[in-house]
C-alpha cells in the first residue's frame, strides 16, 4: 500500500472515530415501547436527495452540498443509530446544519441535544416547541402532561430557533416549510420541501402525528368536562384542521401523488416487535406512487 493511500485511510479513519467520540448520548429513556422502538433500522433513500435515517421511529435527512436538514431526533438511546446511519450513507454528521422536530415527545425529540451538540446544528421550532424542548418536557397544555415528568421528560435543547407557521427555512439551496398542524401536541409541526431525481422532482411532505393521545383518555377517565374534556376538545378540533392541512399539501404540484411521511411508530406491539420501520413503500399504477410512503 503506498504511503498516499495510507495516509488517505488513516485519515478516514481518523475522521470516523472523531465523529464516533462526538456524540454523547444522553441516558436511556425507559418505556414500555422503547426497546421495540429503539430496533436499528437500515437507512435507505426515499426519493431524491431525501433519505431515512431512523430506527422504528423516523428520522429523515435532507442533503445538499451546502449543508443537510434532520428532521426528527428519536429516542435518547437512538441517537447513536442515526448518527451511524447517516454515515453509513456516505454522510457526515458534522454536514448536518439544521434539525427540527415533528412534536416535542420524548420519543421524537429526546435525542435532538445529543445530536445538537456533535454536529454544532441549529434547531428550530415552533413556539410551543420551543418552549419544551427548551424545558426538556412536555408542557401544561399537552394531552400527554398528567403522565408525568419520569414519563415525559428528555434532554432539553438549548437555543432553539421560534418559527412561524408557513415559514421557510434554508440551508444553501435547500428550502422547508413549516405547517403548524397542532392536535396531538400544541406545538404539532409538519414540514414539506421538494427532492428531485434529475428533471422529475416531487413535493416532500413530513406529516406530524395527527392522532388524539392523553393522559386523561389512557387512564379511562370521562371525556366530557374538566381538564379531560378540555384536552379531547383540544385534541378533536385541533387534529380535524391538521388533517386538512396535510391532505392538500399532500396532493402536490402536477402530480398525482406525493410522498407522505409519519414519524409515529407502528399501533400495535406486534408491529413493534417486527422492528419495522414508520415509513414502507406503497406501490400502485398511479404516477410516482413508487416513491409515495404511508405510515
Amino acid at each position: 500500500m503506498n504511503r498516499t493511500l495510507r495516509a488517505a485511510l488513516l485519515g478516514t479513519f481518523a475522521s470516523l472515530a472523531s465523529a464516533d467520540a462526538a456524540l454523547q448520548p444522553d441516558p436511556p429513556h425507559a418505556c414500555e415501547y422503547c426497546e421495540g422502538w429503539s430496533r436499528p433500522h437500515e437507512p435507505f433513500k426515499v426519493y431524491g436527495n431525501t433519505w431515512y435515517v431512523g430506527s422504528a421511529l423516523s428520522s429523515i435527512l435532507i442533503t445538499s452540498k451546502q449543508g443537510h436538514i434532520l428532521i426528527d431526533g428519536g429516542l435518547t438511546q437512538t441517537a447513536p443509530q442515526i448518527a451511524a446511519n447517516i454515515r453509513k450513507l456516505g454522510f457526515r454528521l458534522e454536514d448536518v446544519k439544521l434539525i427540527l422536530n415533528s412534536h416535542m415527545h420524548y420519543d421524537h425529540a429526546g435525542g435532538i441535544a445529543a445530536l445538537q451538540r456533535a454536529s454544532g446544528a441549529r434547531v428550530a421550532a415552533s413556539p410551543a416547541a420551543r418552549r419544551a424542548l427548551e424545558a426538556g418536557e412536555v408542557m401544561a397544555d399537552d394531552p400527554q402532561f398528567a403522565f408525568g415528568k419520569e414519563h415525559n421528560e428528555f434532554p432539553a435543547v438549548k437555543d432553539v430557533r421560534e418559527v412561524a407557521d408557513g415559514q421557510e427555512l434554508s440551508v444553501g439551496k435547500l428550502r422547508i416549510t413549516a405547517h403548524f398542524t397542532p392536535g396531538h401536541t400544541p406545538g404539532g409541526t409538519s414540514w414539506t420541501w421538494t427532492s428531485c431525481e434529475g428533471a422529475t422532482c416531487l413535493s416532500m411532505v413530513y406529516a406530524d402525528s395527527l392522532n388524539s393521545v392523553s393522559a386523561h383518555m389512557a387512564a379511562g377517565l370521562p371525556a366530557a368536562g374538566g381538564t379531560a374534556g378540555r384536552w379531547s376538545s383540544f385534541n378533536t378540533a385541533s387534529n380535524w384542521s391538521s388533517i386538512r392541512i396535510v391532505f392538500h399539501s399532500s396532493r402536490g404540484t402536477g402530480a398525482s401523488w406525493v410522498p407522505v411521511i409519519f414519524p409515529r411508530m407502528p399501533i400495535s406491539s406486534n408491529a413493534v416487535k417486527s422492528s419495522a420501520p414508520s415509513v414502507v413503500p406503497r406501490t400502485s399504477a398511479a404516477p410516482g406512487a413508487g416513491h409515495a410512503f404511508v405510515s
